[in-house]
C-alpha cells in the first residue's frame, strides 16, 4: 500500500507490536526469520520499488484484472 504520510511500523509500535522496516532485498530474509521465531504477532513493512502494476510476476498495466 501506498499511504503517503503513514507509518505503520510506529503505528504497530504503538500498538506494543514488534515492528521492522526492510528497504533492501537482502535484509528481507533475515528480518523474517527474526519475526518467525518470535512467538508474538510481527509487522515486516517491505519497501518496494515503483514500477508498474505487478501482480505475481503479472503486468496487470497490459491485462488489467476484471473482477465484476
Amino acid at each position: 500500500m501506498d499511504l503517503p504520510g503513514l507509518d505503520a511500523v510506529k503505528i504497530a509500535e504503538g500498538y506494543g507490536l514488534a515492528a521492522k522496516e526492510v528497504h533492501r532485498a537482502q535484509d528481507l530474509e533475515p528480518t523474517l526469520r527474526e519475526a518467525f521465531r518470535s512467538a508474538k504477532p510481527w509487522l515486516v513493512s517491505v519497501n518496494v520499488s515503483k514500477g508498474g502494476q505487478k501482480c505475481m510476476g503479472m503486468d496487470q498495466s497490459v491485462n488489467p484484472p476484471n473482477y465484476g
